[in-house]
């Protein structure tokens, strides 16, 4: 056992019956390191209070994230904290940027103890065990080859190898290295600073489009740190699900520089049938995959426009940067803007995970349909979520 995961694992008692508050990559490293290393412990479940009110058909309805287990274990839900405290001794919180509101809502419910992993132990603990997997180019697809080939950096070329990698085999340790040895910086609202950002020239932006908006928290942030920024447009189909009330506030207060679009981006004016998804974030239209029913909370049907006729409908002049994070929706959405980007040859930061060949498809067909584009990778989770392709024209790129 190295040093950082003995310090944790000490400072919970002998025999202890613990809860674990998360359900992410952290929470499931700190279950394996008490099943292999702590055997006098027992794990009562995790913790997921993650909730929110929806409005459906002029009301609110209540909903929970509604999956009974987490990595083999009771997920409890908030309904279940008074019973729970009676038989635990120690909440464990799984989260760094969350933890001060975690630990309040610990104590509103009286558990007895709460403990939690630091961000050094568990960046100490994973580097200690993790192992740079990169397969041997014999082993790529030759799609895949022409990525790595198009890719601008030796960084870029690396990363991209280790995320294959772990897609293949499931270990993500790599990965966890890599966040942690990059040191991913959040915003206060629990966004990683530099996603959608990171190799983007910002003072060559005016206008953006932001594709998936969600609950708008990227379409405010342009506003701050775009110096030049004149106009955001937010694509965002279900806004109403998904605003939050600190949000809405910005959203509500910049109306003449943030405009709501409330279309999904396609490569043609449509009505689609948009799955909502119990966590919001991954609602997305069944034209581009079929969610599990298990996690859908309600269908509904949505407006769907391209790039490109809206940015004819609102005579735009040029669009300078387009985000993009459209769960499976990206490489039809860019096949319909097509005319837009060539035109007016936006820097883009466009999400490359959500479907299975998007990790290859979306790079190539960019490649394949611009000139004179720099190519940089980002990636900003600890698992396979969150990895950004940049896609930034000669002209506009800052080494």
């Amino acid at each position: 056992m190295n040093k950082g995961l003995d310090t944790f694992l000490r400072k919970i008692p002998l025999n202890s019956r613990v809860a674990i508050y998360g359900t992410n990559h952290v929470a499931k490293f700190i279950k394996n390191s008490i099943l292999e290393n702590r055997k006098d412990i027992t794990i009562n479940g995790f913790i997921n209070t993650n909730d929110k009110y929806f409005p459906i058909n002029g009301g609110f309805v209540y909903i929970h994230q509604n999956h009974p287990e987490f990595d083999g274990y009771k997920m409890h839900t908030i309904e279940d904290l008074p019973d729970l405290s009676k038989n635990t001794d120690v909440v464990i919180i799984a989260s760094f940027s969350h933890a001060e509101i975690m630990e309040f809502i610990v104590s509103v419910f009286n558990f007895p103890k709460c403990i939690a992993i630091s961000k050094e132990e568990f960046d100490y603990s994973i580097s200690m065990v993790s192992n740079d997997t990169i397969l041997p180019m014999s082993s790529y697809t030759d799609k895949e080859r022409r990525v790595i080939d198009i890719l601008e950096t030796d960084e870029d070329k690396d990363l991209y190898r280790k995320i294959l990698a772990a897609r293949r085999s499931d270990n993500w340790i790599a990965i966890q290295d890599y966040m942690a040895k990059h040191n991913k910086e959040y915003w206060p609202i629990g966004y990683y600073k530099n996603e959608y950002f990171e190799y983007i020239n910002k003072n060559a932006i005016k206008t953006v489009f932001d594709c998936g908006a969600h609950e708008c928290a990227q379409s405010v942030i342009s506003l701050s740190i775009f110096k030049n920024i004149e106009k955001v447009y937010a694509f965002e189909p279900i806004y109403e699900y998904c605003k939050t009330e600190l949000m809405d506030r910005f959203v509500q207060a910049n109306k003449d520089r943030l405009e709501l679009v409330d279309y999904a981006l396609w490569d043609e004016k449509s009505i689609l049938e948009m799955q909502v998804s119990d966590n919001l974030g991954g609602s997305r239209l069944c034209e581009a995959e079929v969610l599990d029913d298990d996690i859908v909370m309600t269908k509904l049907d949505v407006k769907t426009i391209s790039i490109d006729e809206l940015a004819a409908e609102k005579h735009i002049d040029k669009v300078d940067f387009i985000k993009m994070d459209i769960e499976g929706s990206e490489l039809r959405a860019l096949k319909g803007g097509l005319k837009t980007i060539q035109k007016d040859r936006p820097q883009m930061a466009i999400c490359i995970y959500h479907m299975p060949g998007d990790i290859v498809d979306i790079p190539l067909w960019l490649y394949e349909n611009l000139k004179n584009y720099k190519f940089r990778l980002g990636h900003y989770s600890n698992m396979y979520t969150e990895t950004v392709l940049y896609a930034i024209p000669e002209e506009l790129y800052d080494k």
